[in-house]
């Protein structure tokens, strides 16, 4: 939710005047420690599940999903009464609604449907802010250097340290739910520090690292941050995210390039993320057709290859296997594939491993095009323009690491992605004359 907050300095926002100005302040105050608050205890949540176990309220650890409806409920209000444009943010609620209800009609339980909901609500809460022009009130780049410092420091004390809640499983109500993932991946430990996941520590270092890189006007400082939050990345093991580091920290030049030379750059840019996204289409659709290679154990090919090519050869075939042929269309509907499956549907349990596969089972032929859209889209950015620079930066991870996880469960690309969806929206074609 932080990562786009310059979003909302783009041209033509407006403020309240008047004696709304003290209330609109008070409810923006209120977001802002609300998105704080969650954002914090995400980075944190191992952290703060084994706290929370020892004095046994692992339940309360889901207060953090109040907060994202307070952010919801408040960003609505405030867009309804500044008159913003609240078409886009209507029709981002309808498909929810639309997608719950197919989960139902395709015989999912309830609560997986309302689980599957429950895993969109970043996503919303990033897209009501944007709308309602509250997004620049997180534009606090000393409260997220201290996040990104401390997920880094907890992934560099795991790679000496064991941290007790290593592989901690708490119970809730009557599910056992795993607080932190421990594993390993070619005999390397894939390491998360304060966080559940060493995906998770890595997404969060990641775009934490683009929001605050693309502010500094130091190379040198520039450097460093690179340098260290690539260390903390290459931890965790995750190689999109590493992939993901290394692509968008060669654009972050050629976009300040531009804004001094012009637009030359501009149209090999928009191409190069159409392309990156494409790949994210191609590679699963690809295992309908042909068979994807194996490496030997142990080999560089391996360590480098081996997860996609799992993929390939399970997780891909198996998400699509999941649609009958009228979801084809329609999709299973919101909880038919990942994090809700594993508690309501074990048996068929599928994390889908790439965000186009995610959207297909999901959403069908609209799952398709939003993911076309987000890709289209981006057209209309303009890398001269630190908004669109941002969100150009942001899509290349998304589409990137998209190639590799669903995007979409992960809380921070999530808001991060409903933020983009929304400014996408928010943009208008070009006129004849050349105004918005």
């Amino acid at each position: 939710m932080a990562v786009l907050s310059v979003i909302a300095r783009s041209p033509g926002a407006s403020r309240a005047s008047g004696p709304a100005v003290s209330t609109h302040a008070l409810v923006e105050s209120i977001v802002r420690a609300c998105a704080v608050i969650y954002l914090y205890v995400f980075g944190l949540e191992s952290a703060v599940r084994y706290a929370l176990s020892k004095v046994r309220l692992d339940a309360l650890i889901y207060a953090r999903d109040g907060l994202l409806l307070i952010i919801v409920l408040l960003c609505v209000g405030l867009a309804v009464h500044r008159h913003k444009e609240f078409r886009s943010l209507a029709t981002c609620m309808a498909a929810i609604y639309v997608g719950a209800c197919i989960g139902v009609l395709s015989g999912l339980p309830v609560f997986q449907v309302l689980f599957g909901v429950k895993v969109l609500l970043p996503f919303v809460a990033g897209f009501s802010l944007v709308s309602s022009g509250v997004l620049s009130s997180l534009d606090r780049p000393r409260v997220w250097l201290a996040l990104w410092a401390v997920v880094g420091l907890g992934i560099a004390i795991n790679h000496f340290y064991r941290f007790p809640w290593s592989g901690l499983t708490v119970t809730v109500g009557e599910v056992d739910i795993q607080a932190n993932r421990e594993w390993t991946a070619e005999g390397r430990a894939r390491l998360s520090g304060f966080s559940r996941t060493s995906y998770d520590a890595a997404m969060l270092i990641l775009l934490l690292h683009l929001y605050l890189v693309s502010g500094m006007r130091s190379i040198r400082a520039r450097w460093l941050m690179t340098i260290a939050s690539g260390a903390a990345i290459a931890l965790t093991t995750s190689k999109g995210a590493v992939g993901a580091l290394i692509v968008t920290s060669a654009f972050i030049p050629v976009f300040d390039a531009i804004r001094r030379s012009g637009h030359l750059w501009r149209t090999p840019c928009i191409l190069l993320l159409i392309a990156v996204g494409f790949a994210g289409i191609l590679a699963p659709l690809a295992t309908m057709h042909m068979a994807y290679p194996t490496f030997q154990s142990g080999t560089t090919e391996s360590f480098l290859f081996n997860s996609m090519v799992d993929r390939g050869w399970e997780t891909w075939p198996k998400a699509f296997a999941l649609l009958q042929e009228w979801q084809w269309i329609l999709g299973r509907g919101i909880g038919g594939i990942g994090a809700a499956q594993q508690y309501f549907e074990a048996g068929l349990m599928n994390p889908a491993d790439n965000m186009f596969v995610w959207l297909i089972v999901t959403g069908g032929l609209a799952g398709g095009g939003f993911y076309l859209w987000l890709l289209f889209g981006s057209v209309r950015l303009d890398p001269a323009l630190p908004a669109d620079a941002y969100a150009y930066l942001v899509l290349i991870c998304v589409f990137a690491y998209g190639l590799c996880a669903n995007m979409v469960e992960s809380a921070i690309f999530s808001s991060a992605l409903g933020a983009i969806s929304a400014h996408l929206c928010a943009k208008r074609p070009r006129a004849r004359d050349g105004t918005r």
